[in-house]
């Protein structure tokens, strides 16, 4: 059986491959492959802890160049993610110093050095 379909498909807005899936840039509105959207743009968390919902993705052009409208969005978006990387060098330096501490602990069990001698 032969069926006449209407389908709307997407094409990516730099190479014109056509694509199931788009990066859709939330200030001009081009669309981007996978590929393209690593290249050309940047997806923006919601929230500090966690990303899915609520995220957005902006083209590098309109990155460089913020429309009025978008300023107060993107300075949101550049919060959060000021935010997640402060978290992130917050948790490293923990994590150093925990490590010191537990190699240090076990270094002292290991030689039997840990009585005080007073």
């Amino acid at each position: 059986m032969k069926k006449l379909i209407n389908k709307e498909v997407i094409f990516c807005d730099r190479c014109n491959k056509e694509v199931e899936y788009s990066a859709e840039c939330v200030s001009c509105g081009s669309e981007f492959c996978y590929d393209c959207s690593k290249k050309i743009g940047k997806t923006f968390s919601a929230g500090v802890f966690y990303s899915g919902s609520g995220d957005s993705y902006f083209c590098h052009t309109c990155i460089q160049n913020i429309p009025p409208e978008m300023t107060s969005l993107f300075a949101a978006y550049i919060r959060i993610q000021a935010l997640r990387q402060e978290q992130k060098t917050m948790w490293e330096d923990f994590d150093k110093r925990r490590n010191n501490a537990e190699e240090e602990l076990q270094q002292l069990l290991k030689k039997g050095t840990y009585h005080d001698k007073s």
